[in-house]
């Protein structure tokens, strides 16, 4: 087992006792293959809240508050588990969610159709800090350069600080971060710890 792996179970362990509370993401992809991807690759101080519709982000933005999700990610395809009428695509859920989200609040666009990813990201960017990772060529050093932003969001947004058991705190979430895996500066890990840990992983095209 590698080191980022002991440093995620001596976290998740930590999580547990202290019955944490991850970080949200809001999630809208319709291929439950590729959230099972993304969650493999995600550290336990985040959690991903996954709509498999567009009709079903609708309803949650709508009954969420503006700073809920320091980060969303969207596909533009949603049709696998579609039974809506009219259906909703993503770039329709991304524009309700651009007028409900905090203006903070990170975007990530893994859509692989590049005319409606393209569309979706000069939108975003119009207000928001936008990312497009073409799903095909995501890896994880990719995906967790974005959470690194979506983290220093997450910091700055829920008041996060160090406790005297050397936990990280905030008001609105417990999330337990051992300082043994954060960085001199108070980073998680980035992109650049997880090259060998994961190179296998990174060769591979997901499907």
């Amino acid at each position: 087992m590698g080191k980022l792996e002991d440093q995620y179970g001596e976290m998740e362990r930590k999580m547990r006792d202290s019955q944490a509370v991850p970080i949200p993401i809001l999630i809208v992809e319709d291929d439950d293959t590729r959230v099972a991807r993304f969650e493999r690759w995600m550290p336990p101080v985040f959690r991903l809240v996954h709509c498999r519709t567009g009709g079903a982000a609708l309803g949650l933005l709508e009954r969420s508050d503006p700073w809920d999700f320091p980060g969303m990610m969207l596909d533009f395809d949603l049709d696998k588990h579609s039974k809506t009428s009219p259906y909703v695509d993503g770039e329709q859920a991304l524009h309700l969610a651009l007028s409900r989200l905090d203006h903070s609040t990170n975007i990530l666009v893994h859509s692989t159709n590049d005319a409606a990813a393209s569309r979706m990201v000069a939108d975003a960017r119009k207000t928001n800090p936008t990312m497009r990772i073409d799903y095909l060529q995501v890896t994880q050093k990719l995906f967790l350069a974005w959470l690194d932003e979506v983290w220093w969001e997450s910091v700055d947004r829920y008041n996060m600080f160090v406790d005297h058991n050397h936990v990280m705190m905030s008001r609105r979430y417990a999330c337990v971060i051992g300082t043994d895996w954060l960085d001199e500066e108070g980073c998680p890990p980035t992109s650049a710890d997880t090259d060998e840990e994961f190179a296998e992983d990174e060769g591979a095209v997901p499907r």
